[in-house]
């Protein structure tokens, strides 16, 4: 509807505890910013300290996945046309939680890419991935084939309690879906990951992008974004390297390039 969306703002007032959720949006045309209330309550609501972590635009409406302090996680919908808006699934609980989520849309489609963490002893450093079709008619998640369980053993120490990737990156570019980077946990540390795959969904099935193996990407990152423009698919980075160092106690160093990434 020429206008560009931000990821819905939740507020409340302690005065008499009334809540509220609304869109910021941006008008291409007139260069006006607006916001529109899309959601009150006259008491608290459970969504007040949600976290939007993706969103995907599916059948001319917007979706938002996101997840509260509840630990409960679920996606939000949007239609820019009759100004509908709510809460459309939630999403399954699992043993690895609290979940992050990366979404892609291709060949009219959904799909998910989920990362889970494992506590033990008061430190989060096990992680499971899991890679679903959404089925947006019966909402629900199909499991499909993920990398493997393979780890990048390039980068962490074979006693590591490392099952999967934190934060990959998910993208869909001239027909297939492209994942790449996000990090591996093992105690006091965070390290980036080299993970770049490429899935064909006619053959529900992984691919290292480059030679044989998965581990390729040479630069990766945290907090970055993957996009396609045109016929080229670019990559933001974030930080890279250690996310978190606790024994150093010091974080890695921002890269505020934008690169293109090579897919033959």
């Amino acid at each position: 509807d020429g206008k560009v969306y931000l990821r819905p703002m939740a507020t409340y007032t302690s005065s008499n505890s009334s809540y509220k959720e609304a869109l910021l949006s941006y008008d291409i045309a007139s260069g006006q910013w607006s916001q529109t209330e899309v959601f009150s309550l006259p008491h608290w609501h459970g969504r007040g300290s949600m976290e939007v972590q993706d969103s995907f635009v599916f059948q001319g409406k917007i979706y938002w996945i996101a997840a509260s302090e509840s630990d409960t996680d679920f996606i939000l919908s949007y239609d820019p046309k009759t100004g509908d808006y709510g809460q459309f699934m939630q999403l399954p609980p699992d043993y690895y939680q609290p979940f992050t989520y990366k979404s892609a849309v291709l060949d009219g489609k959904v799909y998910l890419l989920r990362s889970g963490t494992r506590s033990s002893f008061g430190k989060d450093y096990t992680v499971a991935n899991g890679f679903y079709e959404l089925d947006m008619l019966t909402k629900k998640l199909l499991p499909m084939t993920w990398v493997s369980d393979k780890v990048d053993r390039d980068w962490i120490s074979y006693n590591a309690h490392v099952a999967g990737f934190l934060d990959p990156l998910l993208c869909a570019f001239k027909g297939k879906l492209y994942a790449y980077g996000g990090k591996v946990k093992y105690p006091n540390v965070d390290r980036h990951s080299t993970l770049f795959a490429v899935y064909d969904p006619t053959q529900n099935r992984w691919d290292p992008v480059s030679g044989y193996s998965y581990y390729t990407a040479r630069v990766s990152q945290t907090d970055a974004f993957m996009l396609t423009m045109g016929d080229k698919l670019y990559l933001g980075h974030g930080v890279t390297g250690f996310s978190y160092n606790y024994n150093s106690g010091s974080y890695g160093e921002t890269n505020a390039n934008i690169y293109t990434l090579s897919v033959k």
